[in-house]
């Protein structure tokens, strides 16, 4: 076990449930590991004394530093709190290029406006992964969102994360994911409306339609008209 994987979004509440998801598949992969969640305020040298460090209670680890934006080159989103100014990464660009020890994982997060770039983000990439997360644009009414794969694969990881036992039709999903997949705090809560709603039965497009987007269905059907 060892290894560094940075998760960057635009998104805040996206970056931490993919916080949430990695260390929920770093437990399962590792039951015994223990998880460490470090001050936001550690330094990349503190950190990577951190890394080299073993530990006297737990023969593997998880060290967690949920913002590091400050290390690379990004910028903060407009809602984003300051992070001060910005801070030299290549203690841990050092230490990252000597091998994560054995016995080590680490989890970094980055909420950005767009995706990073920096010597410690080539640095990740060369001996871990590197996750961009970006929810979709917001449709205008009258146009449907263009959803990536992997825009979809993320929205439905919030969605499973928020409400387990939900199931939704294809095309319930689909409508939800255009409409509602650029605010995915709002969708969650949606969802958890919408599985009350729909009991143990899947939740159609005529749900949602009734239930989460009523004006939707106003727009469609004047275009629709439009159209004929």
């Amino acid at each position: 076990m060892s290894g560094v994987r940075l998760i960057a979004s635009s998104d805040d509440f996206l970056l931490e449930q993919a916080i949430a998801e990695a260390l929920d598949q770093l437990r399962a992969k590792s039951p015994q590991a223990e998880v460490e969640n470090l001050p936001d305020d550690i330094g990349p040298e503190a950190l990577a004394v951190e890394m080299s460090s073993p530990s006297l209670f737990a023969a593997e680890r998880i060290l967690v530093l949920n913002e590091i934006r400050g290390w690379l080159k990004a910028a903060a989103p407009p809602d984003a709190p300051a992070t001060g100014r910005a801070t030299d990464p290549k203690a841990m660009v050092t230490a990252l290029d000597e091998a994560v020890p054995d016995g080590v994982e680490v989890v970094l997060g980055a909420w950005c406006a767009r995706q990073p770039t920096g010597p410690l983000v080539d640095a990740i990439d060369r001996q871990g992964t590197v996750q961009w997360i970006a929810p979709p644009p917001a449709p205008k009414p009258w146009e449907d969102a263009d959803l990536s794969s992997e825009q979809i694969q993320a929205l439905r990881t919030v969605v499973r994360r928020a409400v387990p036992d939900l199931t939704l039709e294809a095309a319930a999903e689909r409508l939800l994911f255009e409409r509602l997949g650029f605010a995915p705090r709002r969708l969650v809560q949606e969802v958890g409306k919408l599985r009350s709603a729909a009991g143990d039965a899947p939740v159609t497009v005529d749900l949602v339609e009734r239930l989460i987007l009523p004006s939707d269905g106003t727009i469609t059907q004047i275009q629709d008209a439009l159209l004929a």
